[in-house]
């Protein structure tokens, strides 16, 4: 029983592995022709009429009642559906051959439909020739249209006429299940045959890969021996930098304080000298004080002792000497500016100047006090320079020092 079972099989297998073919008789062939002349007119004319006519190998048109002249024709088109059962991947081979009576094509587009789906197209390039389809989808239409308005015409043809010789074949893609398992067996043993050639590939392709990886390494550990040298040596830099900053940065702090303290001891002083001179100013009439008092004492000696006068010389220096003793100062205070020695040098306190004798005259309680101690002190200088002035004027009348 198990020997009639694999007989079976193996016959079904044998049957059903060798391939099927399909002959042009299996097809029909429906072609047809139309022609446009130079006015636009298109003439369009199935195969079955006495203008154009099919012989089952050639296509004869003719114009035998001379609708156009053979020197307006435009361009012609040949049109076929071969109607039959058609499987992807079948193969259509079309073997042509347009000859002149009045006119031939030179070149044209030929266009392939599926169904009426248009799928490809191709170029000829020759009247005659051929050129193969495969067929796309599972069909019962391919249709085949070649157009061409590259014409070669007959100078002394009148009666427009062409002949289009075409044949063709059709080969059914091979099937069975005996051809795919020998064909899943040779792929085998191309794949075994060719092993010895991917191995010697493989490893060839493994040392090239392990050659540039440690190539790479080696490249890469250079490039991180060179990188932490360099890091080192910027950090060593920054450090070398921190350090010259923070000296300078201490020398310019020191600087500071210094020129500080230099500021606020010439700021005391010069504040001691202003006051000084201030003071001074306070009992030291003004400039030519005295020597305004001395003139005006002088003219009235002149005006009241006459040749007595003249003696006054001696009384002169005495004046002239009192006289220089008038203060210069204006009593006007000076505080320095400070600065820090960092950041750009931003100014804490700019320079700034106080005058006391403006600031005593700007408040009148102040300044009516001043006036009462200059009246007071001018006051007392005149007393005294009088009692002086006495005193010489008797030591002069009678020839002996007053010691009173």
């Amino acid at each position: 029983m198990k020997k009639k079972i694999i007989s079976f099989f193996l016959c079904f297998l044998l049957i059903f592995s060798f391939p099927l073919y399909s002959y042009a008789s299996d097809y029909e062939l429906s072609p047809s022709y139309t022609g446009t002349d130079v006015f636009g007119n298109g003439y369009q004319t199935a195969c079955d009429s006495s203008t154009c006519k099919y012989d089952g190998s050639s296509i004869t048109w003719s114009d035998s009642a001379h609708l156009v002249q053979t020197a307006d024709i435009y361009a012609c088109q040949f049109d076929f559906s071969i109607i039959g059962s058609f499987s992807s991947d079948d193969v259509i081979t079309i073997n042509y051959s347009n000859t002149l009576g009045g006119f031939k094509f030179n070149t044209a587009t030929c266009s392939f439909y599926e169904n009426g789906d248009k799928t490809s197209s191709l170029s000829l390039t020759s009247s005659s020739g051929s050129f193969s389809y495969t067929v796309l989808n599972n069909v019962d239409d391919v249709r085949l249209i070649i157009y061409s308005e590259d014409l070669t015409k007959s100078p002394t043809s009148t009666t427009p006429s062409t002949r289009f010789n075409v044949t063709f074949s059709v080969e059914a893609a091979e099937t069975g299940l005996l051809k795919t398992i020998i064909e899943y067996i040779k792929g085998i043993f191309s794949d075994i045959q060719d092993l010895p050639n991917k191995i010697s590939d493989f490893f060839a392709d493994l040392k090239n890969n392990l050659s540039s990886l440690f190539a790479d390494v080696g490249e890469w550990f250079s490039q991180l021996g060179d990188n932490l040298k360099q890091w080192f040596e910027s950090v060593g830099e920054w450090f070398s930098q921190l350090g010259d900053n923070l000296k300078q940065w201490f020398e310019d702090v020191g600087n500071w304080f210094s020129e500080l303290f230099s500021n606020i001891s010439a700021f005391f002083t010069g504040l001691w000298d202003d006051f000084t001179e201030w003071f001074k100013s306070l009992f030291i009439p003004r400039d030519g004080y005295f020597s305004e008092m001395f003139n005006l004492f002088g003219q009235w000696l002149s005006d009241h002792l006459g040749f007595l006068a003249q003696s006054a010389d001696v009384i002169t220096s005495l004046i002239n000497t009192i006289s220089n003793l008038n203060g210069s100062s204006s009593g006007v205070i000076v505080f320095p500016e400070i600065r820090l020695p960092f950041l750009d040098n931003p100014l804490i306190m700019e320079r700034q100047e106080f005058d006391l004798l403006s600031y005593i005259n700007s408040i009148s309680v102040l300044k009516q006090i001043y006036q009462i101690y200059q009246l007071i002190v001018t006051a007392l200088f005149t007393f005294l320079f009088v009692k002086y002035a006495y005193r010489k004027f008797e030591e002069i009348l009678k020839g002996r020092e007053v010691t009173d």
